[in-house]
């Protein structure tokens, strides 16, 4: 097979550039923070980004604590929260994948206009899998949200698997600590439907709002131009 890793002084690191090598390729990762490890798979099928993520706590090998048993588990990608733009959701293109210590992947989605950067490493200091997640938008056609719509947006996709009441989210995106005036949050998830889709937030009969499950939805070395 062509060999599809190059290094690259200028970003410290080895990079697969997807766009000029753009084959069906898997391969997985082992990282390791102080408490935690993680096997990360990660590649190309039909031009689609496959990403999978495995975590093993406290550590892949047995040295030098002496660890011979460990919990694992697969985090399903249910589990991982969906974002749609224009009412549709993103489906991720590699356009470039980065090794430096941590994993980068570079992807995009032509037809929604929206480049998106994820890195994931393992906590240095907690007994945790960290994945960061940057979304630009390259259509041209700015997308706004008011501080409030961003803190509210925020809350919901911190738990992307729960129906967070009213009161829950006037504590968590508003602040308040005792029940205030619950219309208010109405408002601001008719807002962000608006904006984001219908589809990215589904609310649950008499529990509350969430951010709804892909199921529920419808409808430099990278370069990316």
């Amino acid at each position: 097979m062509k060999n599809l890793w190059t290094t690259s002084q200028y970003h410290n690191c080895i990079h697969w550039d997807c766009e000029l090598n753009p084959a069906d390729h898997t391969d997985f990762l082992e990282m390791s923070g102080l408490y935690t490890s993680a096997i990360i798979t990660y590649g190309i099928r039909e031009g689609k980004l496959i990403l999978e993520r495995h975590s093993v706590f406290p550590m892949l090998r047995i040295f030098p604590n002496n660890t011979h048993g460990s919990w694992q588990f697969d985090i399903p990608a249910e589990r991982i929260p969906t974002v749609s733009a224009d009412g549709k959701p993103v489906t991720e293109y590699p356009c470039g994948i980065l090794l430096n210590g941590t994993l980068e992947i570079i992807s995009r989605d032509d037809e929604v206009g929206l480049l998106i950067t994820r890195t994931l490493f393992p906590s240095p200091d907690q007994a945790a899998l960290c994945e960061l997640v940057e979304y630009q938008n390259m259509s041209g056609q700015p997308l706004t949200l008011t501080a409030q719509e961003f803190a509210l947006l925020h809350a919901l996709m911190l738990s992307p698997d729960a129906a967070l009441s009213r009161e829950e989210l006037l504590r968590t995106a508003w602040g308040y600590q005792g029940v205030g005036e619950t219309r208010t949050v109405d408002v601001h998830i008719q807002r962000l439907r608006r904006k984001l889709g219908a589809s990215c937030i589904e609310t649950v009969y008499k529990h509350g709002a969430g951010s709804a499950p892909a199921s529920a939805r419808s409808g430099s070395p990278p370069a990316c131009g």
